[in-house]
């Protein structure tokens, strides 16, 4: 059975810097956050999540997590496929 991709739905960089980061995209989209916690940030794009978290700075590159229909049945395909899991599934909101 083919996976039901529902899109992309955040993007999420890792920073050294969280404020920095926060304050030099809040100037270059014109808008501040909507989301702010200890170590991350998040600004809305049209419905779509660009983050930075200062957490992420040992993973070595950005986490894009895509939206699926059925998680553990992506997992399983992708997985028999030769994919693997750098972190395990979640489910949003």
């Amino acid at each position: 059975m083919a996976i039901k991709f529902l899109g992309l739905s955040s993007l999420i960089y890792p920073t050294k810097d969280i404020e920095q980061s926060k304050q030099w995209w809040s100037e270059a989209l014109g808008k501040a956050p909507y989301f702010e916690s200890d170590g991350y940030v998040g600004f809305d794009l049209g419905g779509y999540e660009l983050g930075f978290n200062s957490d992420s700075a040992t993973l070595g590159g950005p986490l894009t997590y895509i939206a699926v229909e059925d998680v553990e049945e992506a997992v399983a395909d992708l997985t028999s496929k030769g994919g693997s899991l750098l972190l395990g599934p979640t489910h949003g909101s």
